[in-house]
């Protein structure tokens, strides 16, 4: 059971709305916001070597931001993925939209995010497993 045609690697993430009354959650959402070259929520975008796909404008709501590990996690994929030349669908579960197919399919209750699932259905889960190290192993190992 791999992942539907099209896409490369997913990696699912759960933002929550930003908390005006804490500053560190308005600065984790500005940071994320400038990496990603998009503006927050991350509802659903791709990167790849050449190009970046923003999230839909009609379901840009309310701030929105990600916590401090999965801005790591996402920034270490990004990176990771961009250097071995693969693309990578970033999901937040919990403002999914029109990717709310790929949540159903992949993310269970007991499952604990982030999540990032290679073409061949392989997953690799838990913000402790998203070091450069298991994820070059990690992506490299589907191409091989």
């Amino acid at each position: 059971m791999g992942a539907p045609a099209g896409l490369d690697l997913l990696l699912f993430v759960g933002g929550e709305p930003v908390d005006p009354n804490d500053p560190l959650q308005q600065v984790s959402a500005s940071v994320f916001a400038r990496f990603a070259n998009t503006l927050l929520p991350a509802v659903a975008w791709s990167r790849s070597p050449s190009k970046v796909r923003p999230p839909d404008p009609a379901t840009v709501g309310p701030p929105w931001h990600l916590g401090r590990q999965e801005i790591f996690c996402v920034n270490q994929v990004l990176e990771v993925a961009e250097k071995l030349g693969r693309s990578v669908t970033v999901v937040d579960v919990n403002r999914a939209g029109e990717q709310q197919t790929l949540v159903d399919r992949w993310v269970g209750n007991e499952d604990i995010l982030p999540i990032l699932v290679r073409p061949d259905g392989e997953r690799l889960e838990g913000s402790e497993n998203f070091s450069s190290a298991i994820l070059r192993k990690f992506i490299r190992a589907d191409a091989a």
